[in-house]
């Protein structure tokens, strides 16, 4: 099953509105995007596609006779009807919205699609049952090849957004929350999860530590930062899965607007010293 980023952010929104996921761990929501890319393929009979997902619900995809998709069942576990999504089409063959029904045929909404050719921005706007805008996507395709999405609500307040791009043969999808920090990341290669890394911050807004876990979601290691009066970090600490401090890096600066680090092992013993200028450029290691 291909990736939907446009679903996935407008699943993550809606299960942050209903209180869902307001303590759930990003690492809990990626993994459930990668199992969902790789799902077995479907079977199709006379128009139907019967795909099974990673819930193993039964999601039911009706076709007309050229293949277009014009509705989708959505079934429970017990095979009982979930809800039912019809596509509407415009004269040209472009989806222009996606009509939502709940289990007993009531409308609960709606998706409409809409693509400014001048920007290249695509626009997905969800409305209620009374028509209100709950949420819209903004997602577009970069020059680089990198795809972005904002989820804002309906006065355009930004409530997340993500990235997803290439690079060097590994999927890379970043998630970044309403003021823009990094929340999460996920790095795929071939299908199959690398790493996924959680990012979490302070009161002031500062990066506090940074989570790695493995491809089967265990603990590698975590890193700590704490910073200085004037908000610079001066330690980063690293740890590994049991808690125990593998290496530590003191930062100090300078008057001159250089850097100094001092890398330090476990012991604390001192393992380099490593001078930089005020743009960041190594001058002198020992």
């Amino acid at each position: 099953m291909p990736f939907d980023i446009q679903n996935f952010i407008s699943n993550l929104i809606n299960q942050e509105k209903s209180g869902v996921n307001k303590s759930a761990d990003i690492n809990t929501l990626l993994q459930q995007v990668i199992s969902a890319q790789n799902q077995p393929s479907y079977v199709q009979t006379s128009g139907t596609i019967f795909p099974v997902n990673n819930q193993n619900n039964i999601v039911q995809t009706l076709c007309d006779s050229d293949g277009t998709r014009t509705e989708t069942r959505s079934y429970d576990q017990n095979g009982e009807l979930d809800k039912v999504v019809k596509d509407v089409y415009d004269d040209y063959g472009t989806l222009k919205e996606r009509l939502i029904y709940d289990e007993d045929g009531k409308y609960t909404g709606k998706m409409s699609f809409e693509s400014d050719p001048l920007t290249g921005v695509n626009k997905t706007i969800s409305t209620d049952a009374y028509g209100n805008i709950t949420d819209i996507l903004e997602s577009k395709q970069n020059p680089d090849g990198s795809k972005t999405s904002i989820t804002r609500d309906a006065s355009g307040n930004i409530l997340s957004a993500s990235k997803l791009e290439e690079r060097n043969g590994q999927t890379i999808m970043t998630i970044f929350n309403a003021q823009g920090k990094r929340t999460g990341r996920q790095i795929t290669q071939n299908g199959e999860v690398v790493q996924t890394i959680n990012y979490s911050y302070n009161q002031a807004g500062k990066l506090e530590k940074s989570v790695y876990r493995d491809s089967e979601g265990e603990l590698q290691r975590t890193l700590y930062f704490s910073y200085n009066s004037d908000g610079q970090i001066e330690k980063t600490t690293n740890r590994d899965a049991f808690g125990r401090t593998v290496e530590v890096l003191e930062s100090t600066y300078n008057a001159d607007g250089t850097r100094t680090t001092v890398r330090k092992n476990a012991e604390g013993e001192i393992i380099e010293t490593t001078t930089f200028d005020k743009y960041g450029n190594q001058i002198e290691e020992i």
